[in-house]
């Protein structure tokens, strides 16, 4: 897995000098604060005798771990190329490419950026001619065929796969053997048996199920993918609320877990991890990027396992499988 992400970070490297080889605007230069603050070099400039490349990226354990992977192997081999790497939190960088691009300027915005597969076609519709065609530069035939549809429009692709999302729950062992559950009980779980054994946990542990953001709606994401349904029908546009059983079970589940004070609440990623990684829940749903968080955590080796999902109980085609926030790498384009 760590070679596939490394590959896509490598390729994105690549594609970014591609993309950057029209001239760039010269006063682009400017600081970025998302997780940390840091000063941007201008994207796509010359700095001496090389070429600067700047990306923004969030996860410092994901994201930008991969990409300093490829960085190194990427300047080794090309010492004219200086990669930039800029921690920008993901809500900052959906509202400085709103910004940016809704004034039709490219003052400070980087040469690549990961984009959720669910936000790109609203970036690539509101902003037509902002990104990179990267049509002829990539052979999407090495990613995942799925990867392709959300970066593209109109037959041109504008974004390099980066990650697939899958879905899994991480659970504690120790907090779910101290309930009396054993590791083949969170196997292919239904969310009603999921809820009552996060009832059991907290009887036995006094540890919440799981953390939750309340103004986030990712765990509707997840269940509803997990049942082949989403929010709009298949055009993309017309809304698909009305008689949408696995949304409606979806709302049944949060207030379910929230009426019987399961849930943990936090706000911003920080907090997420805080919950995690100080043993405050005993589960956490996210996608697969998240194992490097995980495994952060001091004191916790060996302690988190994975399971795959719980599945709706009344939607008939209902999966254990989903996915969160895939995201890509798209392009700005430099002008």
């Amino acid at each position: 897995m760590k070679k596939m992400y490394l590959f896509a970070a490598a390729v994105a490297l690549a594609a970014s000098l591609t993309a950057c080889g029209s001239k760039a605007p010269v006063d682009n230069a400017g600081t970025q604060t998302g997780e940390g603050t840091t000063k941007q070099e201008a994207a796509g400039t010359s700095s001496g005798d090389k070429k600067t490349v700047t990306f923004w990226a969030w996860d410092k354990e994901f994201n930008i771990a991969a990409l300093e992977m490829a960085k190194e192997i990427y300047e080794t081999d090309h010492p004219d190329v200086e990669i930039n790497i800029v921690e920008v939190g993901q809500n900052d960088v959906v509202q400085k490419l709103n910004t940016g691009l809704g004034s039709g300027s490219l003052k400070g915005l980087p040469n690549a950026v990961p984009i959720e597969d669910y936000r790109i076609q609203s970036f690539l519709k509101s902003y037509p001619g902002a990104f990179m065609d990267l049509t002829s530069e990539i052979n999407y035939d090495n990613f995942a065929a799925y990867k392709k549809g959300p970066m593209t429009l109109e037959g041109k692709s504008y974004g390099i796969p980066w990650d697939n999302g899958a879905a899994v729950i991480y659970y504690r062992k120790d907090m779910i053997e101290q309930a009396g559950y054993t590791e083949e009980d969170m196997q292919d779980l239904t969310w009603s048996q999921f809820i009552e054994m996060g009832r059991k946990i907290k009887e036995a542990t006094g540890k919440k199920m799981i953390s939750l953001d309340p103004s986030d709606i990712e765990l509707m994401k997840l269940t509803m993918q997990s049942a082949g349904t989403w929010f709009t029908k298949e055009d993309g546009t017309t809304p698909n609320m009305e008689n949408n059983a696995a949304l409606k079970e979806c709302l049944q589940i949060i207030k379910t877990i929230t009426d019987d004070d399961l849930v943990r609440t936090y706000s911003g990623w920080a907090g997420l991890l805080e919950g995690v990684n100080k043993g405050e829940v005993a589960f956490q749903l996210k996608g697969c990027w998240f194992t490097p968080s995980i495994m952060k955590g001091e004191g916790q080796d060996g302690l988190w396992r994975v399971a795959k999902i719980p599945r709706l109980d009344s939607v008939p085609n209902a999966t254990n499988a989903s996915k969160l926030r895939r995201r890509q790498l798209v392009h700005p384009k430099r002008r």
